[in-house]
């Protein structure tokens, strides 16, 4: 990339969105900037969350249980080998920040590079990119596939910023200050394609899980905030006294003894004001309730999650939940496919020959799940020559990986000594010796 369109690029790149995004997950809402020109009126600034906990709630539906992965016939090494390197990257917690990131922003990106173990020998890595603190700009290809031929990455420290340019086969570094952007390296990464992977969260061009509500939260917070301020006002209410001379001193002796004798034709009260605490309650309920339905999150409060519904029912109560992590699923497994591919292209050259096609995925909803229903869907298919074992294995929930669950069957078999006879040979005519 040449210099000036990269200096142009730095210069175009705004991070105002996202700081605004992180904002309201962390709960630093509109509300905390309201003022009124009456400085003694009360002003409280309530704020009620929903934008972080509709991420979490997706978040921990999507990916709460781990993606398992499993590998086709003649492919257990290339398996073997990605557990070791996905171990060594702490690939589940990898995951969990993805995701995160994308459910805040709309999308998330990862870095791949390498590292030395223990023993010296090195082997492929990746990471999280927080959009936080490190900007990331994808250039694209005009056909329509969109390919990516080049990623900046960049970071400030201290007076200088750290620019990253990546392409197919090298990582360029660059020092960039106010006025000028100086070369530093140049070096080979050895991952055969551009070695960033873009996360979406469910488009595209789609946008994060609260980003479509928050200015339903900014109206709940003002309701809120309004109830305790009005709460407030009631406590500091004006007293009428009507018909009646009453001097300094025995205000002073009403507050103490709490009582005061009435004249006649007199009158005491409160001047209150008339709240329609009713109304305010609908339409609190109101936003409350548009929230949870345009993020297609369940609001687990609600009476429709009470008794002990069956897994069937409790997922059609849970549908546009299911339509969200489905949405995230079909994205995030082709970035992870990526990531595959790029740490196989990096084992090739170590001659390692993998095919990222023979690893399969799995992702499982984190939803409490109905064992008995899911024992007798594996029994009804098994041994019909419908689906594989394998394929079963991935459908039970505490299953995590079902490669390694299948080992521990063999290895279990092997150590019992288990041998089943011939069922074609007699039982009496079964050899003692062959047993």
């Amino acid at each position: 990339m040449e210099k000036d369109k990269l200096s142009q690029l730095l210069r175009e790149y705004s991070e105002s969105k996202f700081n605004r995004l992180r904002d309201y997950y962390d709960g630093r809402h509109d509300i905390l900037d309201r003022t009124f020109d009456d400085a003694t009126k009360p002003n409280n600034k309530i704020i009620s969350n929903f934008c972080k906990v509709i991420s979490n709630s997706n978040v921990n539906h999507f990916i709460g249980k781990p993606v398992s992965y499993s590998a086709g016939d003649g492919a257990s090494d290339a398996l073997e080998r990605l557990t070791e390197i996905f171990s060594l990257n702490n690939e589940q917690n990898v995951n969990a920040k993805l995701a995160k990131y994308a459910s805040i922003y709309s999308k998330a990106y990862e870095l791949l590079y390498t590292k030395e173990d223990e023993n010296g020998k090195v082997y492929p890595a990746f990471t999280a990119l927080d959009p936080r603190k490190q900007g990331i700009i994808i250039v694209r290809d005009n056909t329509v596939d969109e390919n990516i031929l080049e990623v900046v990455r960049f970071y400030n420290h201290g007076n200088v910023q750290k620019v990253f340019v990546y392409d197919e086969e090298t990582v360029t570094e660059y020092d960039a200050t106010e006025d000028k952007l100086e070369f530093v390296s140049q070096e080979d990464h050895y991952f055969g394609e551009v070695p960033i992977v873009e996360y979406n969260n469910k488009e595209e061009d789609g946008s994060g899980d609260f980003e479509d509500i928050m200015r339903l939260n900014d109206a709940y917070n003002i309701l809120l905030s309004d109830d305790i301020n009005e709460s407030e006002y009631s406590n500091d209410a004006y007293l009428i006294i009507k018909g009646m001379d009453v001097e300094e001193s025995e205000l002073d002796n009403l507050k103490e003894k709490r009582a005061i004798t009435v004249q006649e034709n007199g009158d005491v009260h409160w001047l209150m004001k008339d709240i329609n605490n009713e109304w305010k309650t609908q339409i609190k309920e109101l936003l409350r309730e548009n929230i949870f339905t345009i993020s297609g999150t369940p609001d687990m409060t609600d009476d429709k999650f009470a008794g002990n519904s069956s897994g069937v029912a409790l997922k059609y109560k849970l549908l546009d939940f299911e339509n969200n992590r489905s949405d995230k699923e079909r994205m995030f497994k082709v970035s992870l496919q990526k990531r595959i591919r790029l740490i196989f292209n990096f084992l090739k050259k170590q001659g390692k020959n993998f095919n990222w096609r023979d690893i399969t995925l799995t992702f499982s909803a984190n939803l409490p799940n109905n064992l008995q229903e899911e024992v007798e869907m594996v029994e009804k298919l098994a041994g019909k020559g419908v689906v594989s074992n394998q394929t079963l294995r991935t459908k039970i929930s505490f299953v995590e990986d079902p490669e390694k669950e299948e080992d521990l069957i063999k290895e279990e078999e092997g150590t019992l000594g288990l041998d089943t006879p011939d069922p074609d040979i007699p039982e009496d005519e079964y050899d003692e010796e062959d047993a």
